[in-house]
C-alpha cells in the first residue's frame, strides 16, 4: 500500500482489511509520523522512504517485501475487505492469470456532495462497468485501474515502470498480456474509492490521468488509439450523426456490408442457419460502438477541432446528435452493455471492442462465440 499523509484515510483503508499482512510503503509524506502511528496500530510493516518515488515507485518497493504467491496493491484512498481480496485471489487457481481487478466504485463521504463529487460517484473514470472481461488492448476492458488489484507475485518480475507517474497501471496490464499472461476484470467484487473533496483536486485528478497518455504511446503505440474504425462503419456512423436524407440509406447499405463481411469469416461451429442472423446483429453493434465512437471524439478527444468548426451547420448538427447520444449512454437508457461487443473492421472486429463475438472469460476469441 503507497501511501503520500492521508492518515485518516489510511486508518480506514488498514482497518478493513484486517486480518491480513499488510506492507504499508509511506512515499515520503510531510508528516510521517501521523503515517506510522496508523500503520503500528493495525499491526501493518511500514517501509519508510525519504525520496518520494511516485505510487509506481512505492509499490515495486513493497513488492521487494512481500514473499506470499499472492499479492495485492490496494491504495489508502479506497476501501477494500480483506473478503474482497481473497474472493479476487480465487481467479489465481487459473495458473494462466496474472492479474486481477474489482470495480472501483466512486464514493463521496460527505453528507451533502458538490456536484462534481456526485459526477464522480456515479461515473468515476476508475469504474469500469457491470460486465466481467479478459482483459486487454482493445477489449471492452482494456486496462485495470492500480488502484486496487490482486497479482501472482511471480508475473510481476519487472513490477511496475518506476519512471511513470501516472498511466503505469495500463503499462503493466498491457505488458503482462504482451508476455502471454492473463488479465481479468471482476465486477463481482466492487470497492469504493474516495471521490476528491475539491473542485481544484477534482480537475487536476482528471489532467493527471490525461496526462499519461504520451508515455503509454510511446510504450504501446496504437492500443492508445481513441478510436479505430471500419471505412464504411465510420461512414455510417458519420451518417447516422449528421441526419441527413441520405443517412438511412448509407447507414443500411454498411450495415449489409458489414454483416455479410463478418458471417464469411464466423468460427466454424456457428451453425449455417445462424450465420446470417449473427452477421447482422454484430454488424447492428458494430454502428452503435461507431456512433459511440465518433461522438466521443466530437466532445472529447477532439473538441478543440470540434469548436472551431462549430460555424458549419453540418458540424452543429453533428455535435447535437452526438450529445444526445452521448447522454443517453452515460444514464445507460439505450445504448446498454451489450455494445461492448465487436466493432467491425474490414474483414474481422475492431481492436476497440472485445475481439471476441461474446466475453466470459476464456471465451474471448473468435473461435468461441457465445450463443
Amino acid at each position: 500500500m503507497p501511501v503520500l499523509d492521508r492518515a485518516e484515510q489510511l486508518d480506514r483503508c488498514l482497518a478493513a482489511l484486517h486480518p491480513l499482512p499488510l506492507v504499508v510503503v509511506d512515499d515520503a509524506s510531510h508528516d510521517p509520523a501521523a503515517v506510522a502511528a496508523v500503520a503500528r496500530r493495525h499491526g501493518a510493516r511500514l517501509v519508510a522512504l525519504t525520496t518520494n518515488l511516485g505510487p509506481a515507485g512505492a509499490r515495486n518497493v513493497g513488492l521487494a517485501h512481500v514473499d506470499t504467491e499472492a499479492v495485492a496493491f490496494v491504495d489508502s484512498d479506497v476501501e477494500a475487505t480483506a473478503h474482497d481480496l481473497l474472493t479476487l485471489a480465487r481467479h489465481l487457481a487459473d495458473p494462466a492469470v496474472a492479474l486481477v481487478g474489482p470495480k472501483v466504485a466512486g464514493h463521496a463521504r460527505s453528507g451533502r456532495p458538490r456536484w462534481f463529487e456526485r459526477y464522480d460517484a456515479a461515473a468515476s473514470s476508475l469504474s469500469l462497468g457491470p460486465r466481467p472481461y479478459a482483459v486487454r488492448p482493445g477489449a471492452g476492458v482494456a486496462w485495470l485501474p492500480s488502484a486496487c488489484l490482486v497479482a501472482r507475485t511471480a508475473s510481476l518480475r519487472d513490477g511496475f515502470d518506476a519512471s511513470m507517474r501516472v498511466g503505469e497501471d495500463v503499462d503493466l496490464v498491457w505488458r503482462l498480456v504482451e508476455s502471454g499472461h492473463r488479465v481479468r476484470y471482476e465486477p463481482a467484487v466492487a470497492v469504493r474509492h474516495d471521490v476528491r473533496t475539491s473542485v481544484r483536486g477534482w480537475l487536476g485528478r482528471k489532467v493527471l490521468y490525461g496526462s499519461g497518455g504520451a508515455s503509454l504511446a510511446e510504450r504501446h503505440g496504437g492500443h492508445v488509439a481513441p478510436a479505430v474504425l471500419s471505412p464504411g462503419l465510420a461512414v455510417a456512423g458519420a451518417a447516422v450523426l449528421l441526419r441527413r436524407r441520405w443517412s438511412a440509406p448509407v447507414a443500411a447499405a454498411a450495415l449489409v456490408h458489414a454483416g455479410v463481411t463478418v458471417a464469411k469469416v464466423l468460427p466454424g461451429d456457428v451453425r449455417r442457419r445462424d450465420r446470417a442472423g449473427v452477421g447482422a446483429v454484430l454488424a447492428a453493434r458494430g454502428l452503435g460502438w461507431a456512433v459511440r465512437q465518433e461522438s466521443a471524439l466530437l466532445l472529447r478527444h477532439w473538441w478543440p477541432l470540434t469548436a472551431l468548426a462549430l460555424p458549419v451547420p453540418a458540424v452543429r448538427r453533428a455535435v447535437a446528435t452526438a450529445l444526445v447520444v452521448d447522454t443517453l449512454v452515460a444514464l445507460g437508457e439505450t445504448l446498454d452493455d451489450d455494445l461492448d461487443l465487436p466493432a467491425l473492421v474490414g474483414g474481422g472486429v475492431s481492436t476497440t471492442a472485445p475481439t471476441a463475438w461474446g466475453c466470459g472469460w476464456e471465451r474471448c476469441g473468435p473461435g468461441r462465440p457465445r450463443r
